[in-house]
């Protein structure tokens, strides 16, 4: 037994031994990598190869350990739209690259994120520089990008994808059904649709319809785009998408939706020769990440003494300090109070990429930006894929607003959503509860039974006073009338196109307009750029995210595609008191 006992304690060992080697080898590297420089130099007639494959979020980490999966102990490979928007802009201007070659098939990110890369791409093409495109499979999304590209090659085999705009939600009142759970729900507006998964079986007709509408907005600003690039009209595009035209590569050729059927390395001979190399030349690339990361470090912040602060928020709206991807009202709130203490930042550029969540949360971050503008600091909003409810809640204060065409925003109205768990516990697992209780309401909200006629009016009356309170804030923010606000409001989700002309938005543009606008507000000639929030110290979020984070990305790997409709439920379940929230998470196809 003795040799069996040391056996044991000499795996543990070794297997605590090599963990310890892993993540220490990890460190190094980081450390190695953030601290290098010279190898990232781009050599003369140089291409930025570039495929948007990676997860796209607003803002880059810089930490060493940003990116690191605790699972793999691989960095999880994301980029920050700030860097990749940066690194597009650096190579217009470095006489080294002569071009941009895409390599693309989907991209992982809203409409409004490959909106503003293609915007900054068409920029690039100013320099007189090339952009080439090669794909095997182009998403609608992909071929969106890339119809800014001179040249369009598809391999003799691929597919694109063009079939007009869609989205799908699950519903999941049945299953509920079948577990006898019932969700009481407290709501204000027609169109306030998040909790419908939980009480539908199939989309409400206010709800079909202002998803048609979005959806009908953002397909008009696609095909207008690929029709100003490809020299197509409008209505054939429609007819393709409409009929199913393209079905072979050969069918894309043929409707001229591409330039060339070819196979990758009979593209990169292309590529060579527009380079004026030969066949066995070897080609300089560098991939726009790496290109990118390089390039924000040298990018000019500016200069003066004044500064502009970029707050980044995205992702869902929670109370208390925030988890990875979230706005934590607690973290939001320290992040502008600092700001405000600071006599050198002049004014506020308040970058929004969310859904919305918690109504107390949003109301916590509301007040801190009020009193930011109350102490005469200009505050500009730039909205990302989405700014709506919670997320809009936060921004409509502000003394102007841009939003790209297909933002999604709006979605002003709140709900409440209470499980009955009774028939679940009693019928399913022979569970029963008893209460004592010293006052009538003692148990106000207990999920092991309905609510009573007099608790749903204490509790829908809570809910409509919040949506009051919204409706005076984006009123007195927006300089509309309460009335004109309700009309426009409900819940209702609007594209940024048409929430500009309904006065819920002032202009159409990117965070660099965001940024001049501030400026000018400011009376400001030359400024430094702060971003926050500050990247977390690196080894306290490594550990951070190897207790926390290991679970999660466990699960997505598991979950695949399906791993959106499991945030959903969790993010249900999570939810505490009234909340200001999308439908769901609308994913485009």
């Amino acid at each position: 037994m003795k040799f069996l006992k040391y056996v044991l304690a000499t795996i543990v060992g070794l297997f605590t031994f090599f963990g310890i080697l892993m993540v220490a080898l990890f460190i190094i590297g980081a450390i190695a990598s953030a601290f290098s420089g010279g190898k990232d130099a781009v050599k003369p007639n140089s291409v930025i190869y570039a495929t948007f494959g990676n997860t796209i979020v607003e803002k880059a980490d810089k930490s060493p350990f940003g990116d690191f999966d605790p699972i793999s102990f691989q960095p999880e490979k994301k980029d920050g739209l700030n860097d990749l928007l940066a690194g597009i802009a650096a190579a217009k201007e470095d006489e080294n690259v002569n071009g941009i070659f895409m390599e693309l098939k989907s991209i992982p990110s809203g409409f409004a994120t490959v909106e503003a890369i293609r915007n900054e791409l068409l920029n690039f093409k100013e320099s007189g520089k090339f952009i080439y495109t090669y794909g095997e499979l182009y998403s609608q999304q992909a071929y969106y990008l890339a119809s800014v590209a001179d040249s369009i090659m598809l391999n003799p085999k691929g597919l694109i994808d063009m079939r007009g705009f869609g989205t799908e939600m699950m519903f999941f009142k049945g299953a509920l059904d079948k577990l006898e759970i019932e969700p009481q729900v407290f709501r204000v507006g027609g169109f306030k649709s998040a909790v419908e998964p939980f009480t539908l079986t199939k989309m409400s007709e206010e709800n079909r319809m202002q998803i048609k509408e979005f959806l009908s907005d953002f397909y008009e600003i696609f095909l207008n785009g690929i029709s100003e690039q490809r020299g197509m009209s409008v209505d054939n595009l429609n007819n393709i998408a409409n009929d199913l035209k393209v079905r072979r590569a050969e069918d894309a050729l043929t409707y001229k939706l591409v330039d060339k059927l070819t196979y990758k390395n009979e593209a990169l001979s292309i590529l060579k020769e527009r380079l004026g190399l030969e066949e066995d030349d070897k080609l300089n690339t560098k991939s726009l990440s790496a290109y990118a990361a390089n390039a924000a470090k040298k990018t000019k912040k500016g200069t003066g003494k004044d500064k502009i602060a970029v707050v980044y928020a995205y992702g869902g709206i929670v109370d208390g300090p925030g988890k990875n991807g979230s706005i934590g009202s607690y973290d939001y709130e320290k992040v502008i109070r600092k700001i405000r203490e600071k006599d050198n930042i002049k004014a506020i550029v308040l970058r929004v990429n969310s859904g919305g969540g918690s109504a107390l949360a949003s109301e916590v971050i509301w007040n801190e930006m009020e009193m930011a503008k109350a102490e005469g600091l200009p505050l500009v909003v730039s909205m990302g894929d989405v700014a709506a409810s919670g997320g809009y809640y936060i921004a409509c204060n502000s003394d102007y607003i841009f939003a790209e065409e297909n933002t999604i925003t709006g979605s002003i109205g709140v709900f409440g959503l209470l499980p009955n768990m009774k028939g679940f516990f009693n019928n399913k697992l022979g569970i029963t509860f008893d209460t004592a209780k010293t006052t009538e309401y003692a148990d106000l909200a207990s999920p092991n039974r309905a609510v009573n006629p007099a608790e749903r009016a204490i509790i829908q009356q809570s809910v409509d006073d919040i949506y009051d309170t919204f409706l005076n804030r984006v009123a007195n923010g927006r300089n509309m009338t309460v009335e004109a606000v309700h009309e426009v409001a409900q819940g209702r989700v609007w594209s940024g196109i048409k929430a500009k002309q309904l006065g819920l938005v002032d202009e159409i543009g990117d965070l660099d307009k965001a940024i001049e606008k501030a400026a000018e507000l400011a009376d400001l000639e030359s400024y430094k750029i702060s971003n926050y929030p500050a990247s977390e110290d690196p080894f306290t979020k490594l550990m951070k995210d190897l207790q926390g984070q290991t679970k999660q990305n466990l699960i997505k790997e598991e979950l695949g595609s399906y791993y959106t409709y499991y945030k959903q439920i969790k993010e249900m379940i999570d939810m505490e008191g009234v909340q200001m929230r999308m439908p769901y998470e609308i994913t485009i196809e």
